[in-house]
């Protein structure tokens, strides 16, 4: 017998653990970045170290 899952309303980190980063939409990346900038209280999600790896710049 199978058991569904209840399906989240909202998309956390935790739900996003099984997706590789080159998996995710640009919005999910801009998302999770912006998140990250605000819990480091960093005003502008750019100004994160590493932040080319995520947006494919070099």
């Amino acid at each position: 017998m199978k058991h569904n899952r209840p399906v989240s309303v909202t998309t956390s980190p935790a739900s996003r653990s099984k997706k590789t980063v080159s998996h995710l939409t640009e919005a999910e990346s801009n998302l999770l970045l912006a998140r990250i900038a605000g819990q480091l209280g960093i005003s502008d999600a750019r100004s994160l170290p590493y932040m080319a790896a995520f947006s494919g710049n070099k």
